[in-house]
């Protein structure tokens, strides 16, 4: 028996985030050390994963290489990543 995990996450903390911007000043804020780091913590807490689907922002696009390359060296396989407009509609 075949089962599925989804696993859902929010990015690591942006320069947006880390200055308390409500609505981005900051077109595209990059990821912080900081929020790097959480990616990280976050991609060691994971298994099995074959796919990470995130948004096409930066800070989501940034969040999910962190975590691709760490689950790829951790697992000697390839995870694909997808990267696309409109998973969310706020």
């Amino acid at each position: 028996d075949k089962s599925t995990t989804i696993y859902w996450m929010r990015h690591g903390q942006s320069v947006a985030n880390r200055h308390k911007y409500t609505h981005s000043i900051i077109l595209e804020p990059e990821l912080t050390d900081l929020g790097e780091n959480q990616c990280l913590i976050s991609a060691k807490s994971l298994d099995n994963v074959d796919i990470i689907l995130c948004s096409t922002l930066r800070r989501s696009r940034e969040s999910s290489n962190i975590i691709q390359s760490y689950l790829e060296t951790k697992y000697n396989k390839k995870i694909l990543v997808f990267s696309f407009l409109g998973i969310f509609s706020w």
